[in-house]
């Protein structure tokens, strides 16, 4: 970001900018109407900045040398004033999800027996996977409400149909732990 004193100057010095690239600024020269003094100082902030290159001399004076940045700064600061907009169009039909202003979200991580059975039905499966999936459910719920000891293996029986459906593996679990007195 550059001061309205350093444009000033970068512009003055692009104006008397010869074909050697230098300009020879003598002790008792002003640009754009900044004492010696106040040159000095910007100077050697456009020094730092990388737009300048500058030689002192001993008696005050100053050779001064454009650098590509500060003969393009102008290109540069528009550049870094450009706002960059980011859009997502979701080019499908999004439902029960949280995207944008959407409005009010709520998220429920306590899924219950009945809410499994019922993504279960809205799931496109067969019969026989369907009741496959409602029987592992039943055969849960039965062990969690008899309050009895979960063995290792418990749901061995249904690891086919468990791999085959992750996401119904993973809800039931979340079940079980939680029942397990893990809190998520």
């Amino acid at each position: 970001m550059l001061t309205d004193k350093e444009k000033a100057v970068l512009d003055e010095l692009i104006t008397l900018h010869t074909t050697d690239n230098s300009v020879l600024c003598e002790a008792t020269d002003s640009i754009a109407g900044i004492s010696h003094n106040e040159l000095e100082l910007i100077f050697h902030a456009l020094s730092n900045k990388g737009l300048i290159k500058m030689k002192s001399y001993t008696d005050g004076g100053y050779r001064v040398s454009l650098t590509y940045e500060g003969l393009s700064y102008k290109e540069t600061e528009a550049l870094s004033y450009s706002k960059t907009t980011i859009v997502n169009n979701f080019n499908a039909p999004i439902t029960n999800s949280a995207v944008a202003n959407s409005g009010s979200v709520s998220i429920n991580n306590g899924t219950t027996m009945q809410e499994i059975k019922d993504f279960i039905q809205q799931q496109s499966l067969s019969q026989e996977e369907k009741l496959k999936l409602n029987e592992v459910v039943t055969y849960v719920e039965a062990l969690i409400e008899s309050d009895t000891n979960l063995k290792k293996n418990f749901l061995s029986k249904f690891s086919d149909v468990l791999a085959k459906h992750s996401n119904i593996a993973e809800m039931l679990i979340k079940l079980v732990l939680k029942y397990l007195g893990f809190p998520l």
